[in-house]
């Protein structure tokens, strides 16, 4: 079992800070794996039994559309869970598309971009 909090349900659940956030969500879920992206700064996650693993946030040169870009971390997670990554590589493959998405206006043509950049 998988699970991806937004930011905005960590925040409103009085946590400020990620780690605590995945810390009191890892006492509370029998689930496998724990994702909280953190906006701009990049996003977190933590298997059962392991430490919280971080991953910056890929911050393009020219932000140009954040619309949509949380589904686009959502989807490098379940890719790089479908491709067998490792936590610490998923996790960042996962940001740099969210970072190579927010570098763009709306989702058309984004695969065949992030393929030509070498993200997936």
């Amino acid at each position: 079992r998988v699970i991806v909090y937004s930011r905005a349900y960590a925040l409103a659940c009085g946590f400020r800070d990620a780690r605590a956030f995945l810390a009191a969500q890892r006492e509370r879920t029998a689930a496998e794996l724990l994702f909280l992206p953190w906006g701009g700064e990049g996003a977190y996650a933590q298997a059962a039994g392991g430490a919280p693993c971080f991953a910056p946030a890929h911050v393009p040169d020219r932000v140009r559309d954040t619309l949509g870009a949380g589904d686009v971390f959502n989807a490098g997670v379940v890719d790089g869970l479908l491709a067998g990554l490792g936590l610490p590589e998923l996790l960042a493959r996962a940001t740099r598309l969210a970072g190579h998405k927010c570098a763009r206006r709306g989702l058309d043509g984004l695969v065949p971009s992030a393929r030509a950049s070498g993200l997936l």
